[in-house]
């Protein structure tokens, strides 16, 4: 593929990042870049202070210029950390859960995303690490678009699991000894594109990996050498997040270039933020339903300052700083009757990560 990367008035943008998935190249002085793609897509990184209308196109066009527009560059950059949204639609919905069932709806989603500027001004983005939706299903992705689609702020997704489990459950055991379901990653790219990407915050690197098909082995060689060109792409020692749906573990952080400063995801349904080292770890609980930690409904605003990342945690419907409480533990239950099942009904007391037929504890 040959093409260029402009603005909306035409002018070049020199150095800017087009991958394939696999590859990554950098714009010339006109702002043209040349690439064999071997991946679905071909994309663009956007660069700070540029959105794109279409930042990705399928890989077997010939020639494609990307057209950057123009936004403000507000600094410092504030933006939204939500994971494990759960979409859910269709038939299966009724079919798998006890209804009333605490789960993400098109209607709830577009109520918390369309909530959002005035819940918090100044914000320019939404990041969601994953399990956007329940099961994969068209359906729930059709519902997933049409609520992304009525959001005011731009919407920077990525996929979990449950985006591929395709509406089957069949389990496995992952490389590194992880107990999850198979994956099947055509869903996601149909309905929402590339698995894995980049773009730039005001002096901040992001890239977004797909967390499942990594773990579960389908592509984690391509994952990992792609996440080291784009990194060798950009200045040595740049500040950079990782996106991931469950928090990067040593498979996917030894061996880089240099450390992220910060990293986020979901999947656990809990609230944790950790420092090892240089990163910080932020793991954030679900923004339409309550957390396994007994965290009610809440996402994060995140600053960066272009030195560090701030955090702070509110809850959808609540005070501007969330207060976490674990209540009294409950007197132990009598003992299942002969045949019942151990698995609690309500849709949130099992991890997002087990099929809903195991009733092992994460």
């Amino acid at each position: 593929m040959r093409g260029h990367v402009r603005t909306r008035l035409g002018e070049p943008r020199p150095g800017v990042l087009v991958s394939d998935g696999v590859t990554v190249t950098t714009t010339a002085h006109d702002g043209s870049f040349s690439i064999q793609p071997t991946g679905p897509f071909v994309f663009v990184t956007r660069p700070a202070g540029f959105t794109s209308e279409n930042w990705f196109v399928p890989a077997a066009l010939p020639e494609f210029d990307f057209v950057l527009d123009p936004e403000p560059d507000v600094f410092p950059h504030r933006f939204v950390h939500i994971s494990d949204i759960h979409v859910g639609a269709g038939p299966r919905l009724g079919q798998l859960y006890p209804q009333p069932v605490e789960i993400g709806t098109e209607a709830a989603l577009t109520r918390f995303l369309t909530r959002l500027p005035e819940l918090e001004p100044d914000l320019r983005s939404v990041i969601a690490t994953g399990d956007l939706t329940d099961l994969g299903l068209d359906e729930e992705y059709d519902a997933l678009k049409s609520a992304a689609a009525a959001s005011p702020l731009p919407l920077h997704l990525l996929p979990g699991n449950h985006d591929h489990i395709a509406g089957t459950l069949e389990g496995l055991v992952s490389r590194t000894g992880y107990a999850l379901h198979t994956g099947d990653p055509a869903g996601y790219e149909r309905h929402l594109g590339p698995r894995w990407y980049s773009f730039d915050l005001p002096g901040l690197h992001v890239v977004a990996l797909d967390w499942h098909t990594h773990e579960i082995g389908l592509d984690h060689l391509v994952q990992d050498a792609w996440l080291r060109a784009d990194l060798e792409s950009v200045p040595a020692g740049t500040p950079w997040i990782l996106l991931s749906h469950d928090q990067p573990w040593t498979s996917i952080l030894d061996g880089l270039p240099w450390q992220p400063v910060a990293t986020f995801s979901g999947h656990r349904h809990t609230s944790r933020v950790v420092q090892v080292g240089p990163t910080l770890h932020v793991n954030t609980p679900t923004p339409l339903f309550g957390a396994l930690d007994f965290s009610p409904p809440s996402f994060r605003v995140v600053t960066w300052d272009g030195e560090r990342i701030a955090l702070r945690t509110r809850t959808v419907d609540g005070p501007a700083r969330a207060t976490f409480s674990v209540p009294e533990v409950p007197a132990a239950a009598p003992a299942p009757r002969a045949g019942a099942t151990s698995c609690p009904a309500r849709r949130t007391a099992r991890p997002c990560g087990w099929p809903a037929t195991w009733c092992s504890p994460p």
